[in-house]
């Protein structure tokens, strides 16, 4: 008789354990599928906000360029220049389009003027255009200036467009890196 209840005890425990693991495995898994699903997000916008970054760069470059020019009087095809600028522009475009997956908003064209709740990464994403445009404005009017002394003068003002566009970068870059550093932590967290 005792083995009889042994058998039914030791069945009944078997049942129950099944039961439980019946019961949690998908709780268990389901977290680990959202902790996945959350690190794999956090990957995904980390990876766009380095692309944004990587954009603004191209257009840093395009300011040494013009930074260069104005200090040397060198001439530069304007044509050209704007060209470049043109396709930094657009691609600069395309990263922060991406990036508004994740909620980051930007309004990065010239004539948005509409900053009612605007985000700081908004303000300067459109700061950084703006001046950029505004030097290469200046180089293009530098270069038509009559006289050396002109040129040299306008150098100042070229070089000035230059300095604003790179502070309107860095401060897009503080905000993204405040945003990147809060993914890396998140992901962090759900591992």
């Amino acid at each position: 008789m005792s083995e009889a209840i042994y058998g039914l005890v030791g069945a009944l425990g078997g049942a129950l354990l099944g039961a439980a693991a019946t019961i949690s495995a998908p709780i268990v898994t389901g977290r680990h599928a959202r902790r996945q699903e959350q690190r794999a997000r956090a990957t995904d916008e980390f990876e766009r906000l380095m692309t944004l970054r990587q954009s603004t760069r191209e257009l840093v470059m395009l300011l040494d360029r013009v930074r260069d020019a104005s200090a040397s009087g060198v001439r530069v095809d304007i044509d050209e220049l704007r060209r470049e600028l043109a396709a930094a522009l657009k691609d600069m475009r395309g990263a922060a389009d991406r990036c508004e997956v994740h909620g980051l908003r930007f309004v990065h064209h010239p004539s948005s003027k509409d900053f009612r709740g605007a985000t700081p990464e908004t303000r300067a994403l459109h700061h950084l255009v703006v001046s950029v445009r505004r030097a290469v404005g200046l180089l293009e009017e530098q270069q038509q200036r009559p006289t050396e002394r002109e040129q040299r003068l306008s150098s100042g003002v070229v070089q000035a467009a230059c300095r604003d566009a790179e502070d309107a970068r860095r401060s897009l870059l503080g905000v993204l890196w405040e945003r990147m550093e809060r993914l890396q932590e998140s992901a962090a967290a759900a591992r």
